[in-house]
């Protein structure tokens, strides 16, 4: 373990004591652990680039063609398939005045 010495100014330091109390953590603790798995989700997401960026270039499908956006959207989005839901207003697509 390295000791460290660090200048907060109130309000992050009132605010990094609350975190660390509701962890039931002392400050240092919490700070270290805080440090610690920022540093493990930057190694993780930087491993991640690495490996898309290392992957050979390929087909997106068999003929080589992305899905048409209704395609997608019925696949990613099928709460719009759902019967309960209403397809429209039920105005006449009139504009509504006001006075």
């Amino acid at each position: 373990m390295k000791n460290v010495t660090i200048t907060l100014d109130e309000e992050v330091a009132h605010w990094a004591r609350v975190e660390a109390a509701r962890e039931g953590k002392s400050l240092s603790r919490w700070i270290g652990d805080s440090l610690r798995e920022e540093m493990e989700a930057s190694v993780d997401q930087n491993s991640g680039v690495r490996t898309l960026l290392a992957l050979k270039p390929g087909k997106l499908s068999i003929d080589g063609k992305l899905p048409h956006h209704s395609e997608y959207h019925r696949a990613v989005l099928p709460r719009h398939e759902r019967d309960h839901l209403r397809t429209g207003s039920g105005r006449s697509g009139k504009a509504r005045t006001r006075n």
